[in-house]
């Protein structure tokens, strides 16, 4: 019994160990998690570095003028976190090779390399002129130091390649003008050989050194020309490409555009043409049940017909005048008065306009306003546009027929009516566009008329604008040059 109650109150104490050991694995655990989490995160951070250093387009559209420049500073970022561990690998050799000059050559090459991921990253969030110079800058550095460390090295009696290896590194890896690369590999070469002929060693490795050398430069020199020929193919058909696909967008809109414009003529036409039509039929049905019983009726029933097939005509002749519009060589011009044209243009709409009840206003100096125009195509803008004014003004308001010379010659129609919505006014001169607005007086356009007088103007060289009125109506106006 004594064991049993012993037991009983051991139990706890057992239970609660595990519980503690339980926590403290979930802790175990849980910090495991975190430390591989932020192992992941630093892993895909680096990743993503290292694939902005070396992405081939610098991460920057082709058509930005410093892209070469900061895909540059870009890899000599890269080249410089490379050179400070290879300088640290140097600077740790030379104590077993025991050569103190080599360790502080390695000392000053990789604070030099640190110099330059400041300056490079520096280069790269603002471009400026004062880094422009900073590849062939670090190119040169990195050639120096590899010969520096290799003139050391060669004290043990051995020649190293390190020099020719770099050289042909540069040419690879940075965008350096193939001239000036030309100009930098000379310019170290040279430096090779003096310190070359100052080694203790035979005159025939001297000889072999050198002409290895010589042999990598040649070849980083050529190789440089190449991938700049090859980058500056790839550039132009980049380009090229660019403007074909450009071209194919606008070729696309354009396509758009006519197959809008031809659905919009096909909904025009087949309204138009319907009521005349439908019109006309009811006529000839009706004189067919029940012929006129007197010429008056006859002639009545055939007036009726007539303008049936009036306004079906006046439909062509519209689609027509749009397609002539767009299909016409460049006129000759004459030089006209346009205050007597556009008194001309009154007389021709005096009578739709007094059976609307609107008066018609000419104004302008009593001097002549010259300008040089093509008088059929200025008639047929003046008709559209009065015609226009006359069908949405309501009666009794006047539409004034104005013309001056303010910088240049100009005609102005302004009325008194409804006025144009202000979403409407951008596409007021387009291509089959009909407004929301029905007119005052007589029936709907074809959505042409003002279409043909922005085309038509434009082949004389003149500009047709629209402006509205702040107590109601409308200001079409064409200035001529």
């Amino acid at each position: 019994m004594r064991w049993s109650s012993r037991s009983r109150r051991s139990a706890p104490i057992a239970s609660g160990s595990r519980s503690s050991s339980s926590s403290k694995a979930c802790a175990t655990s849980r910090n495991w998690r975190a430390i591989m989490f932020w192992g992941a995160r630093r892993m895909r951070a680096t990743s993503w570095s290292i694939r902005r250093l070396l992405d081939p387009v610098g991460g920057d559209k082709a058509d930005e003028p410093d892209r070469k420049l900061r895909l540059n500073l870009r890899r000599v970022e890269l080249a410089s976190i490379a050179m400070i561990f290879n300088a640290a690998v140097e600077g740790t050799f030379s104590f077993f090779r025991d050569s103190p000059g080599l360790g502080l050559l390695a000392v000053v090459a990789g604070i030099g390399a640190l110099g330059f991921v400041v300056m490079s990253r520096s280069g790269q969030r603002e471009t400026s002129r004062a880094v422009s110079h900073l590849p062939e800058l670090f190119v040169i550095y990195a050639l120096v130091c590899s010969q520096g460390a290799g003139y050391f090295i060669a004290q043990s009696g051995r020649i190293p390649s390190g020099y020719a290896m770099v050289y042909l590194a540069c040419a690879v890896f940075f965008l350096i003008p193939p001239r000036r690369f030309m100009v930098i590999g000379i310019a170290t070469f040279t430096l090779f050989v003096l310190w070359v002929s100052t080694l203790d060693v035979t005159l025939f490795e001297k000889v072999v050194a050198a002409f290895n050398t010589a042999l990598a430069v040649v070849a980083g020199i050529f190789g440089r020309q190449g991938l700049d020929r090859m980058q500056e193919v790839d550039r132009l058909q980049r380009a090229q490409i660019a403007a074909q696909n450009e071209a194919l967008v606008e070729a696309n809109r354009r396509l758009a555009t006519h197959n809008a414009e031809l659905n919009s003529l096909m909904a025009i036409a087949a309204h138009d043409l319907r009521g005349p039509l439908f019109g006309l039929r009811n006529l000839l049905d009706l004189a067919a049940a029940r012929p006129p019983s007197s010429p008056a009726a006859l002639q009545d029933l055939l007036r009726e017909a007539g303008n049936s097939i009036a306004g079906m005509l006046g439909l062509i002749g519209r689609m027509l005048e749009a397609h002539e519009v767009e299909s016409r060589s460049p006129p000759a011009l004459q030089c006209r008065d346009l205050r007597k044209m556009l008194e001309a243009a009154s007389r021709r709409a005096r009578a739709a306009a007094e059976g609307s009840r609107i008066t018609l206003i000419v104004d302008g100096p009593s001097q002549p306003v010259q300008a040089m125009v093509d008088p059929d195509a200025l008639d047929q803008i003046l008709d559209n546009l009065i015609s226009n004014a006359i069908r949405f003004s309501p009666a009794g308001s006047t539409v004034r027929l104005r013309t001056g010379s303010a910088d240049s010659a100009f005609i102005e129609i302004a009325d008194e009516g409804i006025g144009v919505p202000p979403e409407e006014r951008d596409q007021l001169f387009g291509k089959f566009r009909r407004g929301a607005s029905r007119p005052v007086n007589g029936p709907r356009g074809s959505g042409l008329g003002l279409y043909i007088v922005r085309s038509l103007a434009s082949t004389m060289g003149a500009e047709s604008s629209y402006r509205p009125v702040d107590q109601g109506g409308s200001v079409f106006r064409i200035d001529f040059q």
